[in-house]
């Protein structure tokens, strides 16, 4: 193998390695703005997108340990998402710009070993973001917890009111009676 091949071989292994996800698309059709424009929205969420021949591709991802990528992943010229963070993220801006410009099409992609369908990329762009999950999760935790507290509370306040009226009553018999 040439230098300049080994070279890129490296690098999209080291990618691969280093990335938490790794989505596919097909990008015929899409624009340079519009792919300068893609790039943009995914270096925002610490992803990026890149052009990639399809042998190098499979013979990256089979050197740094993933899921094979063959077959129809590998249809036609293919473009590799990859990043660290939230890929919820990561495909809710592609199956954004998808509806938006009808391109890239989604071809699938991997995610902790998992080959992933296109359709299992779509639906992660209908999860909710980590934070959110992590907020609702912290809500139903403490709801328990503070129906609880509202319930002691609730005790308290009745013997409160228990012994007031003890007191009124008290005190409006001894008025009645001097």
């Amino acid at each position: 193998m040439r230098a300049e091949k080994k070279s890129m071989m490296d690098e999209i292994s080291k990618k691969l390695s280093e990335s938490e996800f790794m989505f596919l698309a097909d990008y015929r059709g899409l624009t340079v703005t519009k792919i300068m424009e893609l790039r943009g929205k995914l270096r925002d969420l610490k992803s990026s997108f890149s052009v990639i021949r399809n042998s190098f591709l499979c013979r990256a991802s089979n050197e740094a340990g993933l899921c094979d990528i063959s077959g129809s992943l590998l249809d036609g010229p293919t473009a590799m998402v990859t990043g660290e963070g939230d890929p919820t993220g990561v495909a809710k801006v592609l199956a954004e710009f998808f509806r938006d410009n009808s391109l890239p099409i989604l071809k699938g992609g991997s995610m902790s070993g998992r080959t992933l369908s296109a359709a299992d990329v779509m639906e992660l762009a209908f999860i909710p973001p980590r934070d959110v999950l992590l907020a609702k999760l912290a809500y139903v935790m403490s709801a328990p917890i503070s129906g609880l507290a509202g319930v002691m509370n609730q005790k308290i306040c009745s013997l409160l009111y228990a012994l007031k009226a003890i007191k009124e009553k008290n005190e409006q018999g001894t008025c009645v009676t001097d």
